[in-house]
């Protein structure tokens, strides 16, 4: 039963790396060459090393709440249930913005625009101070993202503006 508890503790510590493989894994969220990207947009690399400490970071946060001493249960489940809706809401963006074949559309990122600026809200108007009240470690190690977000949400614009012009 142990082995149980510890295997979901992991799952549900390190969910946005679980969303995020099937994407990752069948190449949906390259961007392809003829393709809009933004002025901003990095070399496709970046992606593939930021996304994944983040994530990680994400994981080091949960535990720290899953497995903390001195954490009353109230609290874990809250920042645990706020972690899983992050972890839905950035897969629902990148369901919304994977290029399945036929390159992304317009509608595709206007509609990622919205839920990044919404994951932007979130994470600045939910997870920071939640995690500036309970526990400064884990607002430090949020950070990082936090501002990454911002910036997948310029570039996001960058390309929604270039495609409507």
């Amino acid at each position: 039963m142990e082995i149980r508890k510890n295997f979901l503790n992991i799952f549900v510590a390190f969910i946005n790396i679980f969303l995020s493989l099937p994407f990752t894994y069948l190449g949906l969220t390259k961007y392809d060459m003829k393709e809009t990207k933004a002025y901003w947009q990095p070399p496709g690399y970046v992606f593939g090393i930021v996304w994944p400490i983040l994530y990680t970071i994400f994981g080091v946060i949960n535990l720290r709440f899953i497995y903390g001493k001195n954490i009353d249960s109230i609290l874990r489940l809250m920042i645990i249930d706020q972690s899983i809706k992050e972890a839905l809401i950035q897969t629902l963006w990148l369901t919304v913005t994977s290029n399945f074949g036929n390159g992304r559309t317009l509608i595709q990122h206007s509609l990622g625009l919205i839920i990044l600026a919404y994951l932007v809200y979130y994470s600045h108007m939910v997870r920071l101070p939640t995690f500036k009240k309970y526990d400064k470690i884990s607002y430090y190690l949020y950070i990082p993202y936090s501002l990454w977000i911002i910036f997948a949400f310029i570039l996001n614009s960058q390309i929604v503006y270039k495609l409507i012009l």
